[in-house]
């Protein structure tokens, strides 16, 4: 009799937890307060959550943190091997002042020979002008006065060879003597000649044929000059082999770079799944970061409660261990449905019930939600 008593108690107790247990499950339908019924939704909580990857292929040289570290924004977590990296980037160096140094050079040489072609450009106008404008007073008088002086220096020697000859018939001089005044003579005589040519050439003026040949001059320094500046296209040619340099220094900088994975976002290693001297391909993930200080309560609410809600709206959210409801709010409501959670019955009337997914946001500054936990929100229906 006692072993049926007991029995009876156990199964009354078992029956006891059952109905409270459905009482906590269907409180939110029977409960009525202000014209409205509450439900219980099903959730998990969301927080920001990053896989760490690798934009390179590489060996890992160093760890930086372990899980369950916090970390910044910017805190460099794996290191990568860089020796030969760094040797290609040096390299890179080289080759970008290497361009650099042949680009400067050509650029001298080139604008040297504009410069040098310019100036005879300018010489053949110039001589060419004169030659045009025939010669001028003062050039004419100069002429003048180099033939005077000439004819003096011809008369001079002419009169001290006729000394010397006297001299030396009597024995006066050695024949050298004489023989110097000769040839001086005929120095002078020369010289006098050419100062009376250029006289009668300065007086007559420029012929054609000189006209003639100063404009060959001209157009010759003209073609000269145009070519001497089409050689600047060389420049930019120099200029895209320092850029290709500038791009190769570049890229190699940046691979360098990525051999120090950092961090994104703030927050904590919540999975290390790389360990040291582990060979890593790119896109491999090596660490997971886990940001809660401000998460979501991912939910599926029914079609016939989501035109209850609104962006904005308030809702208390329950998490187990935790007394206290918090306050979440509705960030986002999906366009469309999901799946049905409740298919076609006569009841329903042949109609499936289709849930929408909805996200709500809680503030977590205290960290006490954890990513993945279950959480309820309690959501108001009109009756």
């Amino acid at each position: 009799m006692d072993r049926i008593n007991k029995k009876m108690t156990i199964i009354a107790v078992l029956l006891l937890f059952i109905l409270s247990l459905l009482g906590f499950t269907f409180y939110p339908w029977s409960s009525k307060e202000s014209g409205q019924r509450d439900k219980l939704l099903s959730g998990y909580i969301e927080g920001t959550e990053v896989n760490i990857s690798s934009k390179i292929p590489g060996k890992v040289e160093a760890i930086l943190v372990q899980e369950g570290d916090r970390v910044e924004a910017g805190q460099v977590l794996v290191r990568l091997e860089s020796r030969e990296l760094i040797e290609q980037l040096n390299q890179a160096k080289a080759a970008l002042a290497q361009a650099q140094y042949g680009a400067l050079l050509a650029a001298e040489t080139i604008e040297g020979q504009i410069a040098q072609a310019k100036a005879s450009l300018e010489g053949a106008q110039a001589h060419l002008q004169a030659l045009e404008k025939g010669p001028r007073s003062q050039e004419i008088a100069m002429t003048k006065a180099a033939v005077d002086q000439a004819r003096a220096s011809y008369e001079n020697a002419k009169n001290n060879y006729e000394r010397m000859e006297v001299l030396f018939e009597n024995g006066a001089v050695p024949a050298k003597s004489r023989d110097d005044a000769k040839t001086m003579v005929e120095s002078t005589e020369a010289t006098y000649i050419q100062a009376r040519e250029k006289l009668a050439m300065v007086e007559e003026g420029s012929r054609s044929e000189e006209i003639d040949g100063g404009k060959s001059k001209v157009a010759q320094a003209e073609a000269v000059y145009q070519m001497a500046i089409g050689n600047r296209h060389q420049l930019s040619l120099q200029n895209a082999v320092v850029e290709q340099a500038r791009a190769a220094l570049e890229a190699a900088q940046a691979m360098v770079d990525n051999t120090e994975i950092k961090a994104p976002q703030e927050g904590i290693i919540a999975y290390r799944m790389v360990e040291m001297g582990e060979m890593v391909i790119a896109g491999m993930t090596m660490m997971t970061i886990v940001n809660n200080d401000q998460v979501w309560v991912r939910s599926q609410v029914p079609e016939d409660l989501v035109t209850t809600l609104s962006i904005g709206q308030e809702l208390p959210v329950y998490v187990a261990g935790v007394e206290e409801p918090f306050t979440g709010t509705l960030v986002w409501i999906n366009a469309s449905a999901d799946f049905a959670t409740r298919k076609a019955t006569q009841d329903l009337g042949d109609f499936d019930v289709k849930t929408f997914a909805i996200k709500i946001q809680v503030d977590n500054s205290k960290g006490i939600l954890k990513n993945g936990m279950t959480a309820r929100v309690l959501l108001p229906e009109p009756l």
